[in-house]
């Protein structure tokens, strides 16, 4: 009866600390679930965020892109203009000095123009990039999220076995219990023969 008594205890010990386990891992997951969800939401959020900004920088740069274009034709009409100009003033000296310093200005405010434009470009493509690299970056995240949801499932199903072996261990403790109880009464009924 001692012995019996004894393996209850211990069971009865086991299937405490199982349920204790069952009840941390449980918290566990739901700990790892939550800093799941804020992890996933704030790498969107950012490369969200992140992807609009350079789309926005892009379309300024392409906006300026044109402006200079637009600038930079604009030059080049003056400078032909001037340079029609000096053709018409050949009669004219300080007529055709004037044309000429027109033309040159204008030549220069072209040159200008155009590196402006070759610089527009560019950044233009270097913002491309930048964009690309979000791009990718978000899809990495994506691919990160979808890890870390595996990770969660694989916990759960870890929860899930640890809550079946407790269930396990407390129907054995109880099929002990019984058993113990009938041995109890065995040796009652042996006791009250040896006393007739």
């Amino acid at each position: 009866m001692q012995a019996a008594e004894a393996a209850v205890t211990r069971l009865t010990a086991v299937v405490t600390a199982a349920e204790a386990r069952a009840s941390q891992a449980a918290e566990d997951v739901r700990q790892l679930q939550s800093d799941l969800e804020s992890t996933r939401q704030e790498h969107e959020r950012a490369a969200a965020a992140q992807a609009a900004a350079a789309e926005a920088a892009v379309r300024r740069a392409e906006a300026a892109e044109a402006a200079v274009e637009g600038m930079a034709a604009e030059a080049r009409s003056q400078a032909a203009a001037a340079e029609a100009a000096v053709r018409r003033a050949e009669a004219a000296e300080a007529d055709r000095v004037a044309a000429e310093g027109t033309a040159a200005e204008a030549r220069s405010r072209a040159e200008a123009a155009e590196t402006e434009a070759v610089r527009q470009r560019t950044e233009a493509s270097e913002l491309r990039g930048q964009l690309e690299q979000l791009t990718n970056q978000l899809s990495s995240t994506r691919s990160c999220n979808a890890a870390l949801a595996a990770a969660l499932t694989e916990a759960r199903e870890e929860l899930a076995a640890k809550r079946e072996l407790a269930a396990e261990l407390q129907r054995e403790a109880t099929r002990a219990g019984m058993a113990a109880a009938a041995a109890q009464e065995q040796l009652a009924t042996a006791a009250a023969r040896a006393a007739e």
